[in-house]
């Protein structure tokens, strides 16, 4: 199954408004390890939130994988700011994808998400996102 999944920075903090944070934390945010239990297909950082387009291998409930994600993730963020603390609120939110096209339009929505907030021009002049090439 797939899910579009966003979660937000606590109080919705534009932590990634720093290209050298937003940098460690796509790093850690595009590994494979950080979505253990799914498989990655479309992701994007912004400066308060996060989106992904995630499919569930079976082995691993939706909620364990993101909180993995957003706790790997939390861990870099807090290792190049140097404190310790809570980087995203304590929920997520998500929508089950129940056919292609759903999908599709996911994808789409996710790539998108920093021309329609106004950050950038065309997705080309944003650095943090990522898509699987088959679905691009």
């Amino acid at each position: 199954m797939y899910y579009l999944v966003t979660f937000t920075t606590g109080h919705r903090e534009k932590l990634f408004e720093d290209p050298l944070l937003a940098m460690k934390v796509c790093a850690c945010l595009a590994s494979a390890e950080a979505w253990r239990g799914a498989s990655l297909h479309a992701w994007v950082l912004m400066p308060d939130h996060a989106h992904a387009v995630v499919e569930l291998d079976g082995t691993a409930s939706l909620a364990s994988v993101v909180k993995r994600a957003k706790a790997m993730t939390a861990m870099a963020c807090n290792r190049y700011r140097q404190v310790f603390g809570r980087v995203w609120s304590k929920t997520f939110h998500d929508r089950a994808l129940e056919c292609p096209l759903a999908v599709e339009y996911a994808v789409a929505y996710v790539i998108r998400n920093p021309v329609r907030g106004g950050i950038a021009a065309d997705i080309g002049g944003y650095s943090f996102w990522g898509c699987a090439e088959n679905l691009w």
